[in-house]
């Protein structure tokens, strides 16, 4: 499904001064959603994880969950990562049906973990002035564009393109979607000094997943004891995530 010019309802204005008139926001979910999401209800202790696809998001869930539930490792193992910390807007993408659109989410218990590619302005409004926990990662661009050109032919769109005219498309300055990524980008990447966003990268997980972790229990108040952080390394780890069904 390709992306369509939206329009929210209002802008986060108090976050960061600019002239959003001249902001181009794309959504594949269409108006209606868009305007859905805007009005959502957030919760002081919801906890957000925001990317661009490809960039270490599924990573990031269930480091989070895992310190959120008190590294119940049994749990992780027993239940789909999508049913403990849902996608947005991945229920309407499927089933286009707007009145169950948000029913993952809404069927969460507190504290809620919650997950969406959606940039900035697209957000629910709350989200701006409660001003819950917020967690961004950014990944370099290349390996960004890359992982996303192998993910879009491994998913049967049945793309003829090759990397090279990929890439070149994607860095072309007449297109509107590219920029819109970026832009997704740098607007975190404003914020990165709140104290309620947590701004890292899929590299930094690479290098140096313990600080991550250690960095991330300390952002969201909680203790990991050094047998929970081995256990956190090793679950975490490209291999034992490779061949985790959920």
């Amino acid at each position: 499904m390709d992306r369509v010019p939206v329009q929210p309802k209002s802008y986060p204005t108090n976050l960061l001064q600019k002239d959003w008139t001249k902001r181009a926001i794309y959504e594949r979910c269409g108006q209606a959603f868009v305007d859905k999401v805007h009005d959502m209800e957030v919760k002081d202790d919801d906890v957000w994880i925001v990317t661009l696809p490809k960039c270490g998001t599924t990573w990031m869930q269930e480091l989070l969950w895992l310190v959120m539930n008190d590294f119940d490792f049994e749990a992780a193992r027993n239940e789909h990562l999508e049913v403990r910390t849902p996608f947005l807007e991945f229920d309407f993408l499927i089933h286009k049906d707007l009145n169950r659109a948000l029913a993952p989410v809404q069927a969460l218990k507190s504290p809620r973990l919650i997950k969406s590619h959606m940039p900035l302005p697209l957000l629910p409004q709350q989200l701006w002035t409660k001003k819950p926990k917020l967690i961004y990662v950014y990944r370099n661009p290349k390996d960004y564009i890359v992982s996303r050109y192998y993910h879009v032919r491994s998913i049967g769109f049945g793309m003829s393109t090759t990397l090279e005219q990929f890439v070149l498309e994607t860095l072309d300055e007449d297109a509107d979607v590219p920029s819109e990524d970026f832009e997704h980008v740098a607007e975190f990447y404003e914020l990165r000094n709140e104290p309620w966003i947590f701004y890292t990268s899929f590299e930094r997980m690479k290098t140096n997943l313990r600080q991550v972790i250690e960095d991330i229990c300390k952002f969201l108040n909680k203790t990991i004891t050094e047998q929970q952080m081995e256990q956190m390394l090793k679950h975490l780890s490209f291999e034992e995530m490779k061949k985790n069904p959920n």
